[in-house]
Parts: structure tokens; C-alpha cells; sequence
């Protein structure tokens, strides 16, 4: 298991996997989630729903109810599509294709992998639909500033006296205010990257308009989803079909393969713009799971994302695992098993 807020590891569904939530430090309340990592697909999706169980212990976990209603729909699409891994049948099936998630910094050895894994699925009787998330340029802003707002908030508590480690003061420094006992323990427990986040949510939350309006924008990029598929959200009360949209979305999950750790590129501002491609579906509140294809010209892979409706793991599982067997002969390393799959269910 592996916490994280959204991820760049992409996922936002944490209405369902509740349970194991329970006792994780908090960095930002409303896009953290636990997520699966797995060599294999079928792996991800065991461990997956082993944990998805409504818990007392969080009060954001969905009820049976809505779930029901979701494994229903979800269950009812998933059984008219052939069972066969690697030589399926997955006519009917709509997979839209999100325009804004092929911008022209995409990398030709990304758009080249996802073309390839396209051209699969379309031979396999997918309908191939382009479709428009128009709030997706918003998602990337929009997620850094409300997950450091909520950080700014959740990370204050450990300011050394009821939570965190109290760090000794300065010689001189008055002890009898309370500023230089947070401040100094702040700034020596905290890393750099966490001092980042607090600052930049601090800023954020100076002007009290900002949190409502970023929260108003994560609501249309929400809409855009609902309105991209077929089966409505079971969460919502007032939602109706609509027959001209998709089952599943699928677009790269990042627009560069991972860059060294040493290298210049880990350092700067890259990395953050990487998350441009998954936090959409973390903002959103749907599942998705990120499964590397074949290997770019520097050796690592690329992964392509594929996002399905809110209770549609089932589904969003099952075109994971032909995702997985479709590399190119001459390029299918047996049986890629030392490359990861990452679940994110927020």
C-alpha cells in the first residue's frame, strides 16, 4: 500500500477503499486516498477489493446503497464483454479519447505507445470516441492550490506540543511565545518540499475568496466527467443516461517518461507539470489505473490511463488487463515483471 494525495499516481476514488484510510497522516483532507501498486492488473484488483468496505471509522465512505447501485450498473456493461485476456471480444464498448490530454508537449514516444495500444483496442471492436473534458487546463492549478491550502491546515497541528516532535529553541530565543516554538519546530522537522506546500497554502488561503472559487472550478472539471459517460454517477440523485457518450476514458499518463532522479529535470518544475494528466480524475472523484505499455526510446515505460465511472473498477479493470497483454511482439518483454501498476483510488 502507498498513501498519497491524488497522485500523480492518479486517482481520486476514495469513497470506496475507506477502511484502510483510517490512520493515515493527513496532508490534504479531500484528495487523500490510499493506493494499490502491483506488478499485474489481476493483482491490483484483488488487494483492491479486499479493502473496499464502508468503514464507521471515516464518515466519507460510501454506503452499501450507492454501491450497489454503481456495481450494478458497472456489472451489468462488464458482462457482455468477453472474458478472454488475450483474444477478447470488446464490441460495444466506447472509450473516449479526452482532446486536452494530447497537448503539443507531448512526447512522440508517448503519442506513438498510446496509438499503438489505440490500434489494438479498435481491432478488439472498441469504438474509439474523441471527447472534450473543457475544465481539464484548470485541473492542474486547481489541485496544487487546494491540496497546499489543506495542507497549510492539516500540517499546523504539528507544531511540537500536541503532535510532532518539539524541537529545542535557539539560545535566547522567548520561550514565552507561542510563534517561535511553532515557527522553529516547523522549520526544523519539516522538509523542503513540505515547507513549499505550507507556504504556497498559507498564501492561498490569505484571501478568503480563493478556496471557494477553486473549489467551485474542481466541481465543473467533476461535471465534465459525468457528462463524458455513457451510465450516470450512482452519487448523484438527478443524473440520467446519456447514449452518446463513453464507458471508459483512456489518455497518456504523463507527457514525458519518469526522468532520473539525479537529473536537472527531477529538480525543477517538471515533475509538477507531469501531474497534469492524472489529477484531473483525482479532483473529479473517479477511479483509475495508470498500466505501462512498452518502453520509450530511453527505456523506461509508458503508461496510459484509463479512467472509468464512480463504481466501475470492475470494468475500468478489465480494459487495464487487455491494456496489458497488447504490446507489439518485438516489443513484449516477458512478462514485464518488474514493471509496477499503480491503482489510485482516491
Amino acid at each position: 500500500m502507498a498513501s498519497s494525495a491524488g497522485l500523480s499516481l492518479c486517482n481520486s476514488y476514495f469513497q470506496n477503499l475507506m477502511d484502510v484510510r483510517w490512520g493515515v497522516a493527513y496532508f490534504s483532507d479531500s484528495l487523500d486516498c490510499v493506493d494499490v501498486l502491483g506488478k499485474f492488473v489481476g493483482t491490483v484488483k484483488i488487494t483492491r477489493y479486499r479493502h473496499m468496505i464502508p468503514t464507521s471509522k471515516d464518515t466519507t465512505a460510501a454506503t452499501h446503497l450507492i454501491r450497489d447501485m454503481s456495481r450494478t450498473s458497472g456489472d451489468a456493461l462488464l458482462s457482455t464483454l468477453d472474458a478472454d485476456s488475450f483474444d477478447p471480444d470488446l464490441l460495444g464498448l466506447r472509450i473516449g479519447i479526452p482532446q486536452e490530454c494530447f497537448p503539443s508537449e507531448l512526447g512522440t514516444t508517448i503519442a506513438t505507445a498510446v496509438r499503438k495500444v489505440l490500434e489494438r483496442l479498435s481491432s478488439l471492436g472498441v469504438e474509439l470516441i474523441p471527447v472534450s473534458l473543457p475544465s481539464t487546463p484548470y485541473a492542474l492549478s486547481v489541485y496544487y492550490a487546494i491540496a497546499s491550502a489543506e495542507a497549510s491546515s492539516s500540517l499546523a497541528r504539528y507544531d511540537g506540543v500536541q503532535y510532532g516532535t518539539r524541537s529545542p529553541l535557539l539560545p535566547g530565543a522567548d520561550k514565552s511565545k507561542p510563534g517561535n516554538v511553532y515557527a522553529y519546530t516547523h522549520s526544523a522537522d519539516f522538509g523542503a518540499e513540505v515547507q513549499k506546500r505550507i507556504l504556497l497554502g498559507t498564501y492561498a488561503l490569505t484571501a478568503e475568496y480563493v478556496y471557494p472559487a477553486l473549489t467551485r472550478v474542481r466541481q465543473r472539471i467533476k461535471t465534465d466527467f459525468d457528462s463524458a459517460f455513457r451510465v450516470p454517477n450512482a452519487q448523484l440523485s438527478n443524473s440520467s443516461p446519456n447514449p452518446d457518450s463513453v464507458d471508459i476514458l483512456l489518455h497518456p499518463s504523463a507527457i514525458r517518461t519518469a526522468p532520473p532522479l539525479d537529473s536537472d529535470a527531477a529538480s525543477s518544475l517538471s515533475p509538477y507539470l507531469q501531474d497534469v494528466m492524472t489529477v484531473p480524475a483525482s479532483l473529479a472523484g473517479f477511479p483509475a489505473l495508470s498500466v505501462p505499455t512498452e518502453l520509450a526510446a530511453d527505456g523506461r515505460p509508458v503508461g496510459i490511463n484509463v479512467i472509468g465511472q464512480w463504481g466501475f473498477d470492475g470494468l475500468m479493470m478489465r480494459v487495464g488487463k487487455v491494456i496489458e497483454q497488447t504490446p507489439d511482439e518485438d516489443d513484449y518483454v516477458e512478462p514485464m515483471t518488474d514493471i509496477l501498476y499503480t491503482f489510485d483510488v482516491e
